[in-house]
């Protein structure tokens, strides 16, 4: 199975769009690294395009923008990127996010229960973080895209549609404006499409082995994949009567 856990060189870029969320601010570029960023997302797809090189766990090249250098040197504030090809088994992601001690969580709250975690849980990986930002791909619902959403003391997971891999190339043309096919194919790969985890966390000395060590832990094992696989075949052909690749 391709399941690569890529990790990316970020990219700095300012945009200052400000768009008021319920829950967080949130800026929509995955690739961005400046903590002072406040861009607010939405919930419509996502298209971002990698602008680094695949890179197994031991790689770290250090292509760090200058600001972010400056914030790292007098903060300590710096970005790690978690990638992989294979959907989270959604259970235990929430274990993971249950014990996170963020006094705000909205998870998928139509499909899983949070436990709320508390200020004496200081040994999870997660406490640095100051944000993060991202989407993921669930075991609980493998046909759509689900944005990850922190910032401070508030942490979401929200049900955004489907991922494009779901339609056809002809059913693609006609739901997206002229030319913007191609853009969207860009971030295809393999016979899973679009369908992926991208996550950026943006913390204080950040112990991104750990976050990476867990976040694994919460990838669907290979028997769980074939398994995942082959259900999620069976519900494709008795709705759709296609192939999902």
């Amino acid at each position: 199975h391709d399941h690569d856990h890529d990790h990316d060189h970020d990219h700095d870029h300012d945009h200052d769009h400000d768009h008021n969320h319920a829950h967080a601010s949130i800026c929509s570029d995955h690739n961005c690294t400046d903590p002072s960023h406040n861009h607010d997302h939405d919930h419509d797809h996502h298209h971002d395009h990698d602008h680094g090189h695949d890179h197994h766990h031991d790689h770290d090249h250090d292509h760090t923008p200058v600001a972010t250098n400056l914030a790292l040197e007098r903060f300590g504030i710096e970005t790690y990127v978690f990638k992989a090809r294979r959907p989270f088994q959604t259970k235990r992601l929430v274990e993971l996010i249950d014990y996170w001690p963020v006094p705000s969580k909205d998870l998928l709250a139509d499909q899983v229960t949070a436990v709320h975690g508390t200020e004496e849980d200081g040994a999870h990986p997660f406490v640095p973080l100051l944000r993060s930002k991202g989407f993921i791909w669930v075991t609980s619902n493998p046909w759509n895209k689900v944005e990850w959403v922190h910032a401070g003391k508030h942490f979401g997971m929200y049900d955004v549609g489907p991922w494009w891999a779901n339609f056809s190339d002809n059913e693609l043309r006609n739901i997206l404006p002229a030319g913007e096919l191609e853009v969207v194919k860009k971030d295809f790969k393999g016979e899973f499409g679009d369908r992926r985890n991208e996550l950026v966390f943006i913390g204080i000395n950040l112990n991104k082995d750990e976050i990476r060590s867990q976040l694994e832990k919460c990838l669907v094992t290979d028997d769980e994949f074939d398994n995942f696989l082959a259900e999620t075949q069976r519900v494709l052909d008795k709705e759709y009567g296609r192939r999902s690749a």
